[in-house]
């Protein structure tokens, strides 16, 4: 996937924080996997769906599945990311 730039927006970095913390996750850790996620995952077929913005997920070898809710723009013809808000799950999707 070709982007110019992800950032992650005020929200979804809390709700990440918390829920890094119900599954003993350090923050940096979780971080790159929110940025493989949208970079080597794939659009989620049909769970935790937005109707207005697209779903990232990956699921990851330690059994926690992450999906990266992302509104995306193009400003200056650049693609460009803002997750909006991050779900992190156990087992396979």
């Amino acid at each position: 996937m070709d982007i110019s730039r992800i950032e992650i927006s005020d929200h979804a970095s809390e709700r990440l924080s918390a829920r890094c913390a119900e599954h003993s996750l350090p923050i940096e850790n979780a971080i790159n996997r929110v940025y493989l996620t949208i970079i080597n995952g794939s659009l989620s077929p049909n769970k935790h769906r937005s109707k207005k913005h697209r779903t990232y997920m990956r699921y990851f070898s330690d059994g926690l599945c992450f999906y990266a809710i992302c509104e995306e723009s193009h400003p200056r013809g650049e693609p460009y990311l803002t997750v909006v808000t991050v779900i992190i799950e156990e087992g396979r999707p």
